[in-house]
């Protein structure tokens, strides 16, 4: 009896691949940007009072130069019809001739000061009238300006593409050996 061996290898191919090769350039935008402040405005007024008294010295005759005026030559008028009044009745105690009197008690009497009346007069009220402060303000926020003198560029020189090879690395083969005898020895 005969056997067969067969022997075979697989076929092996290699596969060589270089990289790509190429050189990347680049070159960067011009790109200028600017920042503007941001600007702030403040104005502001003072308080304001104004105080109004000229009612009140009217009243107590603290007037202008009219008032003042007109309150002299009323005091001076009163003054005179006082004085005149009291010289009458000097006069008439003089002349009477009943009444027992020395001359120095009559004047004594007379240089007496008279009796003042005095009233309770409400007076006018003072005037106030007030201005708040104020404040304004103006503001511009600012921001960026921004300005691209160029875009840049990106280029790619000396490009080399990938290459493939193929190579064996183990041949393919087939083997059939045949084994044993033709002839078979029984015993």
């Amino acid at each position: 009896m005969i056997d067969l061996q067969f022997y075979r290898q697989p076929p092996q191919l290699g596969l060589d691949i270089p990289k790509a090769s190429y050189d990347l350039n680049v070159r960067k935008a011009e790109v200028a940007i600017q920042q503007a402040p941001a600007e702030i405005e403040l104005s502001s007024t003072y308080p304001d009072v104004h105080v109004d008294t000229s009612a009140v010295r009217q009243a107590l005759g603290y007037g202008g130069p009219e008032i003042r005026a007109m309150l002299f030559a009323q005091e001076a008028k009163g003054d005179f019809l006082e004085n005149l009044e009291q010289t009458v009745q000097q006069g008439y105690v003089f002349a009477d001739t009943t009444n027992r009197a020395t001359i120095p008690e009559i004047v004594s009497r007379f240089a007496e000061p008279g009796e003042k009346e005095l009233a309770v007069v409400p007076l006018p009220s003072i005037s106030m009238r007030g201005i708040p402060s104020t404040l304004d303000f103006q503001a511009q926020l600012g921001g960026t300006e921004t300005q691209l003198e160029d875009w840049g560029e990106v280029s790619i020189d000396n490009f080399a593409l990938p290459l493939l090879k193929v190579y064996w690395e183990q041949e393919p083969y087939l083997k059939i050996e045949a084994v044993g005898q033709i002839v078979d020895v029984q015993e």
